[in-house]
């Protein structure tokens, strides 16, 4: 028997990888912490990236500056220099952590193109068997693909891999990554859940909806995509011409990071501004409690996507559907585990915006019709059963084989600073752990 709870530390680049990372990492928090687990983080991003996750409700106590692809005609040696800078950086970390909680017993590295690396790390700081789990939330692109096969499997610098879906396993295994698990994807509530009362909720419905200039009148349809880049805003931006045209009042809201914004600025400019996209920085899933629809671009055939890229942002998905907000979707195995309570004609057959725009049409004409989707999609997310799934297949990864002997050696377990939910470090600790990579 465990004498102290298990020490888990989660690396995530929400920048490359999407918001759904962070959830991830609350989701573990919520669901397998307490006496069992403890949870750390290392967040290799921007300062924006931070706050996003501080947003989303994670607290974390340790970043990484980082640079994801080379500058356009920087040398080749300055970018080597910066990955190895920012290794360095992590390095220190791990050991601090290390050092701070008495061991470290497994690492979650939500980022794909990071995991390999990151097993080297921990496979010199933290010893040859602490597992090491690729926690994946999206299909492979060529970059982290690569980055990643080679470091496949179990023993020293090995890296284990669980996707979230059987789509998003089966992209990777073509891909090469055969030995890919498949987890339960949990669920987020963003609205409090039963912590908040109806009216608190709607206040902050409408209070979001004043910061976005959305008027009463006005049927707000989101677009939710994760990470940004993989939505197409000028299509999106169709859509609402659609829907203006036809007499609907309407008003898009968008992430910044969309792809094809300026196409999308240039083609509301051509019609006079008839209708309007706003747009907002910062996780999808917070922006979409704006939303009276959202639709969930999961197109794999569009420019913002990777060709055969399977649906992402399945976890924003999951915390949407959960607050009631319906959702209008691409069919996809992947689409129908997640909107189990949407009627069938929510999600259209046809990868295209046209026919996303077709699904739309009803929920915008009659408010009842969205209130009943969105009660069926909130009643269908399972939260309890997809969570407890999540948590025991999780920690049953890092209660295998020698950690037990490990752990059970080590009565202490070391000290709560830095732990997910634990009390925050004063001032000065907090801007000591805040560690940048400079290149």
């Amino acid at each position: 028997m465990l004498t102290s709870p298990l020490n888990i530390l989660h690396v995530l680049e929400p920048s490359v990888d999407g918001h759904d990372a962070v959830l991830g990492v609350m989701a573990c928090a919520q669901n397998l912490g307490g006496p069992r687990v403890r949870h750390m983080a290392i967040l290799l991003g921007s300062r924006d990236d931070e706050l996003d996750a501080h947003a989303l409700g994670l607290t974390l106590t340790d970043r990484v500056t980082t640079q994801t692809s080379n500058a356009a005609g920087a040398p080749a040696i300055d970018w080597t220099l910066t990955q190895f800078r920012q290794q360095r950086s992590i390095a220190r970390i791990v050991r601090a952590r290390q050092s701070q909680v008495g061991g470290i017993d497994g690492v979650v590295c939500w980022a794909a193109g990071r995991a390999g690396p990151i097993a080297d790390i921990v496979s010199e700081v933290c010893g040859p068997r602490t597992p090491v789990i690729a926690m994946l939330t999206r299909g492979p692109r060529e970059s982290d693909r690569d980055a990643l096969w080679p470091h496949v499997g179990t023993g020293s610098g090995r890296v284990r891999v669980a996707c979230m879906d059987d789509d998003i396993a089966s992209a990777w295994r073509a891909a090469g990554v055969q030995r890919a698990e498949v987890f339960v994807a949990p669920v987020v509530r963003l609205d409090g859940g039963g912590e908040n009362t109806r009216g608190t909720q709607e206040a902050h419905r409408q209070r979001l909806r004043a910061e976005l200039s959305i008027r009463p009148d006005e049927i707000a349809v989101g677009l939710l995509c994760d990470p940004a880049t993989f939505g197409e805003a000028r299509l999106f931006a169709w859509i609402m011409g659609v829907l203006a045209i036809s007499g609907r009042t309407c008003v898009g809201v968008a992430p910044e990071g969309a792809s094809s914004m300026r196409r999308a600025a240039r083609y509301l400019r051509l019609h006079h501004r008839h209708w309007e996209i706003v747009s907002f920085r910062g996780p999808g899933a917070l922006a979409m409690r704006a939303a009276d629809i959202v639709i969930w671009d999961t197109d794999p055939a569009r420019a913002g996507v990777q060709i055969a890229q399977p649906p992402s942002g399945q976890l924003s998905a999951l915390s949407v559907a959960s607050m009631g907000i319906p959702i209008v979707t691409v069919a996809s195995g992947l689409t129908r585990r997640t909107l189990v309570g949407a009627p069938g004609w929510c999600r259209v057959g046809n990868a295209s915006m046209p026919s996303l725009g077709a699904g739309v049409l009803p929920l915008a004409d009659d408010p009842a019709l969205r209130a009943s989707v969105g009660a069926s999609l909130a009643g269908a997310v399972d939260a309890p059963a997809r969570n407890l799934a999540f948590a025991d297949a999780l920690e049953s990864l890092f209660r295998e084989g020698t950690m037990r002997a490990r752990r059970s050696a080590e009565p202490g377990g070391g000290s709560d600073s830095g732990a997910i939910g634990s009390p925050p470090h004063d001032a000065k600790s907090q801007r000591e752990s805040d560690v940048h990579a400079k290149g």
